[in-house]
């Protein structure tokens, strides 16, 4: 039965699923939610709490720069043309 039915999910005989048993996914009964308004200014959400304002913007700046420079020191592999 499991077996029939993950063929059909990656659709075509044959193909066998190795995974382990699911864990049930609980998700977070709070976020954080941070959107840019366009006028300097954003919109931030978390639980029951709505605040608007440039201090918001300035939060989600320093955020989303952190989260980007992450992605922005690439790793030396070695020179391009040996």
């Amino acid at each position: 039965m499991i077996s029939h039915g993950s063929e059909r999910v990656a659709g075509y005989p044959g193909f066998r699923c190795w995974c382990t048993a699911l864990i049930p996914y609980a998700p977070q009964p709070r976020w954080l939610s941070l959107m840019n308004t366009g006028d300097g200014r954003a919109l931030l959400s978390y639980g029951g709490v709505v605040l608007h304002g440039r201090l918001v913007w300035w939060l989600k700046n320093v955020i989303d720069r952190r989260f980007m420079g992450r992605f922005q020191q690439l790793e030396h592999v070695g020179p391009r043309n040996p």
